[in-house]
């Protein structure tokens, strides 16, 4: 946030590393979804499941503002 310009080249370079979060979330999902559907929702795989999704979905949103904070940066240089 130290300047306009570089708040905006931060969001330009996360945005398609977002796009590919929110697809993973989407496919986390449906993973879990059809095994809940296959083993039951309070199975142990379901179980495991959820968290796995939510550790990639985490990982996901911490590597986009890892790389959008690095292009923020580079501005100052």
């Amino acid at each position: 946030m130290s300047s306009p310009a570089a708040w905006q080249l931060a969001h330009q370079v996360a945005r398609p590393l977002l796009h590919r979060t929110v697809w993973t979330a989407i496919a986390g999902l449906s993973i879990q979804v059809m095994i809940g559907v296959v083993a039951g929702f309070g199975s142990v795989a379901s179980a495991v499941a959820a968290p796995a999704v939510l550790l990639a979905v985490f990982i996901a949103l911490i590597y986009a503002a890892i790389k959008g904070n690095a292009a923020a940066k580079s501005l100052r240089c």
